[in-house]
């Protein structure tokens, strides 16, 4: 009765250690291994001061010997590790012993300890890692929404939006509160159409008061010097975002807008009032992206019908 106990334990242990040896992240098996080492719940011969059945003691010669491979497999990755101090595999952060047979109550272990990597020193590292790879980052280049000339007595800088304007920034901060493209950060021209344009949009969609907004001055006039808008956007998202931001709207005018929105797509852009370009890249920053005018061109959402006229350039 006693030989058939060992035979279940070593049975099942076997099974462990195999296990182990086969899997593809060999780092978190050797981890693993390690630990048990430490806590020495895998026996081996050694333990074992008696003879036992001679399927038995075959059995105890496999376990010794995996034990050693994955011994050597441990000492490999320790020095990889001791050279690069990175792990680059994230999927062993989810790894987790396999299944315990409930016919070999032997194996059972208390519940608290649990083969998983998380548990180690290692979780450090793939958090590392993976905090170090690259970001899906979104620029939104918006303009604002039709304004009114009713009043011919108003400077351009103070005109207010239409009726149509109004109804149509609630329209296209609906559209990309539906697309998924809330911005943690906005930056925005200072005149009246692009404060009454985010106002609107803040009143209809929580997701844009909760944004961090700049008013930018020099917006409004940049967009109406010939290629010089795309450079200034790229200095101002700089200065006012960090490299947690994913997000970025930035709200201003023709033809500024549309230039810088085709320079960094390195396509044609056509804006009309209250379209917004959709541009995203993957990186570990801003400032590389907008220097290398590498972002892709996802769409152009429209807050104003496409039947509905142009009525201004600015």
């Amino acid at each position: 009765m006693e030989e058939r106990k060992i035979e279940q334990l070593v049975n099942g242990r076997l099974d462990l250690l195999t296990h182990l040896k086969s899997i593809e992240l060999g780092a978190a098996a050797a981890a693993a291994l390690m630990l048990m080492f430490v806590l020495d719940i895998i026996p081996t011969r050694d333990h074992h001061h008696h003879h036992h059945h001679p399927r038995v003691e075959s059995k105890l010669k496999q376990q010794l010997k995996l034990k050693q491979e994955l011994s050597s497999m441990a000492m490999a990755i320790a020095m990889a590790m001791a050279t690069t101090s990175k792990i680059s595999n994230p999927l062993m952060y989810n790894w987790s012993a396999p299944p315990i047979n409930e016919k070999k109550p032997s194996l059972r272990m208390n519940q608290s300890f649990r083969l998983r990597t998380r548990s180690l020193s290692i979780e450090t590292e793939v958090a590392d890692t993976v905090e170090s790879q690259s970001l899906v980052r979104r620029l939104i280049l918006l303009r604002h929404a039709n304004s009114s000339w009713e009043n011919p007595s108003l400077r351009d800088h103070d005109r207010p939006l239409s009726k149509a304007g109004r109804d149509d920034a609630i329209k296209v901060s609906q559209k990309l509160q539906q697309l998924g493209w809330i911005p943690q950060l906005i930056l925005s021209s200072d005149a009246v159409r692009t404060r009454e344009t985010l106002k609107i949009m803040q009143e209809h969609v929580k997701g844009f008061l909760e944004a961090e907004v700049h008013f930018i001055s020099s917006f409004y006039s940049v967009a109406a010097m010939d290629g010089q808008t795309a450079e200034h956007l790229q200095q101002a998202i700089c200065k006012y975002s960090t490299d947690e931001i994913v997000t970025v709207m930035c709200m201003g005018h023709n033809r500024g807008w549309e230039e810088a929105a085709s320079m960094f797509a390195g396509a044609l852009i056509e804006l009309k009032t209250c379209n917004a370009a959709l541009l995203e890249a993957s990186g570990k920053s801003w400032e590389e992206h907008l220097h290398r005018h590498n972002f892709n061109f996802d769409s152009v959402i429209q807050g104003v019908d496409s039947s509905s006229p142009m009525s201004e350039n600015l």
